[in-house]
């Protein structure tokens, strides 16, 4: 392991801009500091000292490489970057992200977290890992353990330090440096093959297991089973032994199939957990909407959206996100009258759907740990990269479009803005389109997930067509329904 002086302290500047605060932290092959800006004051970033000499060639400047290039809302955007001086001295200015690792997050709980924290952990996880595996060629990140993972103030979850990634090289048999951390890193690491997607799903493997045993395991070994004291985690043993085991071909071979399996996994008794009124095994599923511009249909189609499925008998929440919305207090004026309305009632109900007005982030992760089935995300038409975020690691993301003609290119514009794998499970709503339109928008867009939703005035209300629409777009979270048990009566 590289160890190596810092010339960095309290007070250095970098690049006449960057003043060193104080140290984050250290390891084998770097030291990280945060650093206030000189020139935007009160601005804070993570500066990474790395150095490059013989032994590890090239691995910091590869980094910033990947860094420069990456856009999602798990990982550090890096900001600033200084190649290797004449003593082999280089570094990442990136964002600071303000909150403490994994490992500090579990000490501070005592190891024991609740069972749908820990699941959407490991799907946020999932989103990152599938995003890096999208490029093209592949990222494969080789380091995920509970050091490496940052739990921000509102409990979200970043992925850090990039040291040891690399790209994917078909032409390899097996990577050139061996590393990883024992006990997280796939057998493949340790020199019997290239390390490839199916190494990060190892590791996420390991991780699973290291926080549903409480720290006490991240390989699997006989009666680890016996540790598993809540039930709830019992059903994903044969997930987490197929993910943990040695050759990589017995693996999940991608991202998208084990979220499969988990999906079905989740889903095998919703019937029965739906009749008793009971929380989904994998917690609250979240419908995120959001617009390409004004006046599109953003709240008309979540409330739509939030009212189908409180009449399939399921526990629902809709929540306005925008500080700055009006709507859903006009909604609660017009339901139950001026009178009853304060600014202090931040919720109301109507037909068992409950309303959130003006949401913070941190109400929305107690909302997300409570006993809602599902959550619909009114996101507006503001592109906040805190809006984008709640969109993109929603179950369902939803971008609803304008019909006209002069519309549909917001909705184009609203699209290139982001890389295929950001936008690769999103869906395209656009009401009052007819089907022309739709297989238009299908092609230019590449996308087969793209939907019309017809007139319904009142979305409160319930219409067949309507029903039928959503129930297409919503496919993957709520059971189909056969025509037959479709219990809804058809006005006259």
């Amino acid at each position: 392991m590289m160890r190596f002086p810092s010339r960095l302290e309290r007070g250095s500047i970098l690049g006449g801009r960057y003043q060193i605060v104080r140290s984050i932290g250290s390891g084998g092959m770097s030291h990280v500091y945060m650093a206030e800006d000189l020139r935007l004051p009160g601005k804070k970033w993570a500066i990474k000292e790395s150095l490059a000499h013989p032994g590890y060639q090239g691995n910091v400047v590869t980094e910033a490489e990947m860094l420069i290039e990456l856009q999602h809302p798990r990982l550090p955007q890096i900001v600033d970057f200084f190649e290797p001086d004449a003593n082999g001295y280089t570094y990442l200015v990136m964002d600071y992200i303000q909150g403490i690792t994994l490992t500090e997050y579990l000490n501070k709980h005592d190891f024991i977290l609740p069972f749908d924290k820990i699941i959407r952990m490991i799907q946020e996880v999932m989103e990152v890992l599938d995003y890096l595996h999208h490029r093209s060629p592949a990222i494969i990140y080789r380091d995920l353990k509970p050091g490496n993972i940052m739990i921000t103030g509102a409990e979200e979850l970043r992925l850090i330090d990039f040291g040891i990634a690399r790209n994917y090289k078909e032409t390899h048999q097996q990577d050139t440096v061996k590393l990883g951390t024992i006990g997280f890193a796939s057998p493949e690491q340790y020199g019997s093959g290239q390390t490839d997607v199916r190494s990060d799903l190892y590791s996420l493997g390991a991780l699973f297991l290291f926080l549903i045993t409480r720290g006490a395991h991240s390989e699997w070994i006989p009666g680890v089973e016996q540790l598993l004291r809540h039930e709830a985690f019992r059903p994903y043993i044969p997930i987490i032994r197929k993910l943990l085991r040695s050759d990589p071909g017995s693996r999940y071979q991608s991202v998208e199939e084990l979220r499969e399996e988990m999906f079905k996994l989740s889903h095998r008794s919703l019937p029965d957990i739906q009749e008793q009124g009971a929380v989904f095994p994998h917690g609250t599923c979240v419908v995120s909407v959001i617009g390409t511009g004004p006046g599109v249909g953003v709240t008309h189609t979540s409330i739509a959206i939030a009212h189908y499925l409180a009449r399939l008998k399921c526990k629902v929440a809709i929540i306005e996100f925008s500080q700055r919305a009006t709507a859903f207090s006009r909604i609660d004026a017009i339901a139950h009258g001026e009178d009853g309305v304060t600014e202090e009632r931040r919720m109301f109900e109507i037909s068992g759907v409950h309303y959130f007005r003006r949401t913070s982030k941190k109400e929305i992760l107690q909302l997300l740990n409570s006993n809602y089935q599902y959550i619909v995300l009114d996101l507006g038409c503001e592109r906040h990269p805190y809006s984008m975020e709640e969109l993109q690691r929603s179950d369902v993301p939803i971008v609803v479009g304008g019909a006209a003609e002069w519309k549909q290119s917001d909705l184009y514009l609203f699209s290139r803005s982001y890389e295929s794998a950001v936008k690769a499970k999103w869906n395209y709503v656009v009401p009052l389109a007819g089907k022309n339109t739709v297989v238009r928008l299908r092609k230019n867009l590449n996308s087969k997930y793209v939907y019309s939703l017809p007139l319904q005035i009142d979305p409160f209300d319930q219409e067949d067509d309507v029903d039928e629409a959503i129930s297409d777009i919503l496919k993957d979270i709520v059971p189909a329904m056969k025509k037959k048990s479709f219990f809804f009566k058809k006005r006259n």
